[in-house]
């Protein structure tokens, strides 16, 4: 009687601490693969949404070059000086970062798929065997800053380009 439970229990503790470790050694495994894949379906979609934000906010707020950068002109007709509409450009900035955070958190949610042929460290398998399902929901923070550079494009010509630095922190 009392050692037949003993023995039960330790068999028990046993097998218990067998699936931990068979648990453990299967995460650790996958862990790289689908670290790999998060990392490429994070890219994809915000690239995704960004692309997408850009477009829909410069086409419903129609600006141009000279909506957010003002050219003043010396007598001769040379450009002297070039200012910045800063209220023009925090709106620009708001407006992408309300509509990118929009489409990211609105995403649905995505799926990544790992075979556990990945569990052997041979190419040959890593596409074999059933896949382990894991869904995935992203949440983002957004920071948009506005950064412009001058290039000589040419005898007395100065080439401005204004252009979006988009950062997204991306969490799953």
């Amino acid at each position: 009687g009392n050692n037949a439970k003993r023995i039960n229990s330790i068999i028990l503790v046993i097998i218990s601490f067998s699936i931990i470790l068979g648990t453990l050694y299967i995460i650790k495994r996958l862990e790289p693969d689908f670290w790999s894949r998060v990392e490429s379906y994070a890219i994809n979609n915000t690239e995704k949404a960004v692309n997408e934000s850009v477009n829909d906010v410069f086409s419903s707020l129609n600006f141009q070059y000279n909506d957010l950068i003002n050219l003043e002109k010396a007598d001769g007709g040379e450009i002297s000086s070039l200012t910045v509409n800063t209220i023009k450009l925090n709106l620009l900035k708001s407006k992408l970062s309300s509509k990118i955070t929009d489409k990211i958190t609105s995403a649905e949610y995505g799926e990544i798929s790992i075979n556990t042929g990945a569990l052997y460290n041979w190419a040959l398998l890593s596409g074999f065997g059933p896949k382990i399902r894991i869904k995935v929901h992203p949440s983002n923070q957004t920071i948009i800053e506005f950064k412009d550079s001058f290039t000589q494009a040419g005898i007395n010509q100065v080439k401005h380009t204004l252009y979006l630095d988009v950062k997204v922190k991306f969490t799953i």
